[in-house]
């Protein structure tokens, strides 16, 4: 009993020093964070303190609603599964403090291409590695009205960034390649291939849960339950 104690103690000293050390509460994102995220490169020079606050109160808002629609219904890949450009959308961040969201964009029924966080470039993984490394949330899926638009955007992707070493940087730019970020890619892969008329007009930097929105030509497919088994 009295080792159980001190293990418990230990664990939780361990996990009051991390939260220490980054300075992390559940709606604060710290200016020390900030500062350590334009350091290391993965937030842009453009983007002021405020800027980021109001990314992440937009996120969350965003999420919560996104988390209560009762339209989506679970999917069963067997039966229904991804096409190319498919959006995949998920609360599931293991990165970045966990607080912004992740989205990437299938490329076949089999394989998603996104990026995944800071030190990481533009790539293809399996639609089985995503859903295990993103399991501790939602997985909500949108689909394009139209498949050829899908397919097209699906193949921008792959075309601009796929072996690019594309940084990765949340900033206010949206025309170059040489940096990019998860939702960013999402909504170039659509706007470099679909009408104007069918994108929004957009307020950089662009939220994980407001790509959706942005596109018009996309409606709501289902949502990929935790651990969904293959």
């Amino acid at each position: 009993m009295k080792n159980k104690f001190i293990i418990k103690s230990i664990v939780s000293s361990v996990k009051g020093a991390i939260f220490k050390i980054f300075n992390y509460k559940e709606n604060e994102f710290s200016y020390k964070q900030y500062v350590n995220g334009v350091e290391t490169g993965w937030i842009g020079e453009d983007l002021k303190y405020k800027d980021i606050k109001n990314f992440i109160k937009i996120s969350k808002k965003l999420k919560n609603d996104l988390e209560k629609n009762n339209d989506f219904i679970q999917i069963i890949l067997e039966n229904n599964p991804l096409q190319a450009g498919d959006i995949l959308i998920t609360d599931s961040t293991p990165s970045n403090y966990g607080i912004f969201g992740h989205t990437a964009i299938a490329i076949s029924d089999k394989e998603i291409f996104h990026i995944q966080s800071f030190n990481h470039v533009p790539e293809r993984k399996s639609l089985e590695w995503f859903i295990h490394n993103y399991d501790n949330g939602f997985i909500k899926i949108y689909r394009p009205t139209y498949k050829k638009r899908g397919e097209n955007a699906a193949k921008w992707a792959l075309d601009t960034y796929e072996h690019s070493n594309a940084l990765y940087k949340i900033d206010m730019d949206l025309i170059h390649f040489d940096r990019t970020y998860c939702s960013k890619l999402v909504w170039q892969s659509y706007y470099y291939t679909s009408p104007k008329s069918t994108i929004y007009p957009i307020i950089s930097p662009i939220s994980p849960y407001i790509v959706n929105f942005l596109i018009k030509d996309i409606k709501i497919e289902g949502e990929l339950k935790q651990k969904t088994e293959l």
